[in-house]
């Protein structure tokens, strides 16, 4: 039987069991709509289609299993659980920051438990901190900038995968890197002589 902590997405799922004795009969369902069952001598092989209009949470899988003898045995699994759904996924700050040397960081909200990975200028941010929120987590992500990092707008890709296996991929260019040291140009020459009076004095 499947096990006791299966999340299952939308998709098709196969089932293979083990009976006693050669039945005469093999019926299963799930939540109450019949599943194709396969009977090759004592083996079993149950092909079940997960729509994503599937009722999620908990759900149940039943086999009726009758012999030659019309003996009939119930085995029930009710320890599924469908999630069709994707996961909720904020990543914050949303305005566009400007980022010299330093560390830069982000908060990502889950609404639900998952697996959570980040990526940005080549390389994975790390978190640097979690904790729980509602059903799901905050993350604080952050990554160093340095010298040799590629200027200019950047690209936080935040990839998150619930227990069902839904991914949610994000994509958050909020970032522009700019380690540069601004130049001036046009400062008086170095042997200028003033004297009493105005002076305008125009940079680039």
């Amino acid at each position: 039987l499947p096990s006791a902590t299966a999340y299952w997405k939308e998709g098709q799922y196969t089932i293979p069991l083990t009976i006693s004795e050669v039945p005469l009969t093999v019926t299963a369902d799930i939540n109450g709509r019949s599943v194709g069952v396969t009977v090759t001598g004592t083996q079993l092989s149950t092909a079940i289609s997960i729509p994503s209009t599937e009722p999620q949470g908990p759900s149940m899988i039943r086999w009726h299993v009758t012999d030659l003898a019309g003996n009939r045995s119930d085995v029930v699994s009710d320890k599924i659980t469908i999630d069709t759904l994707l996961p909720g996924v904020i990543v914050s700050p949303t305005v566009t920051r400007y980022q010299s040397l330093g560390l830069v960081t982000w908060s990502v909200t889950v609404d639900e438990p998952s697996t959570l990975t980040a990526s940005i200028l080549g390389r994975t941010a790390t978190i640097l901190s979690t904790e729980s929120v509602g059903n799901g987590s905050r993350y604080t992500l952050g990554v160093t900038v340095s010298a040799s990092d590629p200027q200019g707008l950047t690209d936080l890709a935040v990839t998150v995968v619930d227990r069902a296996g839904n991914s949610v991929v994000t994509h958050n260019q909020t970032v522009v890197i700019d380690t540069i040291l601004p130049t001036v140009l046009g400062l008086p020459s170095a042997t200028a002589y003033w004297k009493e009076g105005q002076y305008t004095i125009p940079l680039t």
